[in-house]
């Protein structure tokens, strides 16, 4: 074979042999079109209506507005202003306020969580009961700033219906759990937004305790080595003071831890208004109830009660037997005590004695 032909039939092999190769190949795939990712829809973030916890120290009034207990059609606002370091009512009528229920309100205020916009716009405060005359109005100063301004509303399944001027419509926060509305802290009637503590003191600072009643004078001391030492004087038909008793062989000192057992927490069942003042006795305690008062040791100062004549209240607090009363000393409200409270100050020698003719050891 010459050359020449032996050239050209190995060229034709090396032909058909890449030609096979190209065929074996696999063919290229058309690009996938392509896709932008997915991305969720935004979550508009709710708005915040807790009160901050700097703005709850420096709060300095509220005001709860909502329908009247005893008259729906009559709405009443009760304010709470902080005077110094305490809390008073100053309407509907100016006296203490409970420091601890004020405190208890401003803690609430600051964990309210809101969990969904029920309505987006206005015009739905008929249907939520969110309006001025069927609301419960909360609103909080810090002096003349206004720093929380909320209503609340009907109960739904998701939580408190809830309004606020800074956002229309209606709101809906969160009414269970360590960051949910309790209602009952803004809903107190006036009674209970009342301070209703008298005395606070420990029983082993008193000293000595002196009662004078209508029926004598008990006079008990004790120093830091003795226990209680009593006497009695004794006040006859005409009301006038009699000689000291002798030695009160039936004299019982527990009868005295008994009495200061009671009044070293000494509390208020009820309270008395400005006409219950001029008939409650208690400018005359000497001879319509007792003067109670208590000595503390060192400069702690006394303890003193006015208790006068019974109350005959008829309020659904009222127990039968109670007496008013009056702190010596304090901001002339007038407290109805219970029948065993009051009756300490009321009491005859027979309450200070023991069962035995004896006196005990």
């Amino acid at each position: 074979m010459k050359t020449e032909s032996r050239i050209a039939a190995t060229l034709a092999i090396l032909a058909f042999g890449g030609m096979g190769f190209y065929l074996r190949q696999p063919k290229p795939q058309p690009a996938a079109p392509s896709v932008a990712p997915s991305v969720a829809p935004r979550q508009e973030a709710l708005p915040v209506v807790a009160l901050a916890e700097s703005q709850a120290r420096r709060v300095t009034r509220i005001e709860l507005t909502r329908p009247d207990d005893d008259d729906a059609l009559r709405v009443q606002t009760i304010t709470l202003e902080k005077l110094g370091q305490d809390w008073e009512m100053t309407s509907p009528l100016r006296t203490r306020a409970s420091a601890s229920k004020v405190k208890a309100l401003l803690d609430n205020l600051q964990v309210l969580t809101l969990v969904k916009v029920l309505e987006p716009s206005a015009g739905s405060d008929e249907a939520y009961d969110l309006t001025d005359a069927k609301a419960l109005h909360v609103v909080a100063w810090t002096g003349e700033d206004k720093v929380s301004d909320l209503s609340f509303g009907r109960t739904v399944p998701e939580g408190q219906v809830a309004r606020t001027p800074a956002i229309p419509g209606a709101l809906v926060v969160a009414n269970s759990g360590s960051k949910g509305y309790s209602g009952f802290l803004y809903t107190r009637g006036v009674r209970s937004w009342r301070e209703t503590s008298i005395f606070q003191f420990r029983a082993d600072e008193a000293t000595r305790v002196e009662i004078t009643n209508a029926n004598g004078v008990f006079s008990f001391s004790r120093d830091g080595t003795t226990g209680w030492v009593g006497s009695f004087t004794p006040r006859g038909k005409s009301g006038v003071l009699e000689s000291p008793e002798g030695a009160w062989k039936r004299f019982d000192p527990s009868k005295v831890d008994d009495l200061l057992r009671v009044y070293q927490s000494l509390g208020a069942d009820d309270f008395g208004t400005d006409a219950d003042r001029a008939r409650s006795g208690v400018d005359d305690a000497e001879s319509t109830g007792g003067v109670l008062r208590i000595t503390l040791a060192g400069d702690r100062g006394d303890r003193a009660l006015r208790v006068g004549k019974l109350t005959k209240s008829t309020t659904r607090w009222a127990l039968a037997g109670s007496r008013w009363a009056i702190a010596v000393g304090g901001d002339g409200t007038l407290y109805a005590l219970s029948p065993w409270t009051a009756g300490w100050a009321t009491a005859d020698a027979s309450r200070f004695e023991g069962t035995t003719a004896d006196p005990p050891p």
